[in-house]
């Protein structure tokens, strides 16, 4: 989710939301963000490349994120499995990021 008056910082967050899936009877995943904390950029924005976007302005969230998905496609980079967890290989020369995990 990206919203305006987002409680600071991710436990506050993580609760407010709880209480709003629980009221709703609904088991979600979140990721909370705001839109100044989206446009600073986050390597976070590469897992939700897949996601399915229920509600946004017209053209925030989908727009940054087809923005980042031409960037990869540009520079030929792509999700792969390495040593069992997903990877993100940027380039194809450079070595497989780490973005989860030790």
């Amino acid at each position: 989710m990206v919203a305006d008056g987002l409680p600071a910082g991710r436990l506050a967050r993580v609760a407010e939301f709880g209480r709003i899936a629980e009221a709703a009877h609904a088991a979600l995943s979140s990721v909370l963000r705001t839109p100044a904390e989206l446009e600073a950029g986050s390597w976070l924005l590469l897992e939700t490349l897949d996601a399915v976007v229920l509600l946004e302005r017209p053209g925030f969230l989908g727009g940054r994120l087809g923005a980042m998905a031409d960037r990869l496609r540009a520079c030929g980079g792509r999700r792969r499995v390495y040593r069992g967890a997903w990877r993100w290989q940027i380039a194809p020369d450079p070595p497989l990021l780490r973005l989860t995990g030790p």
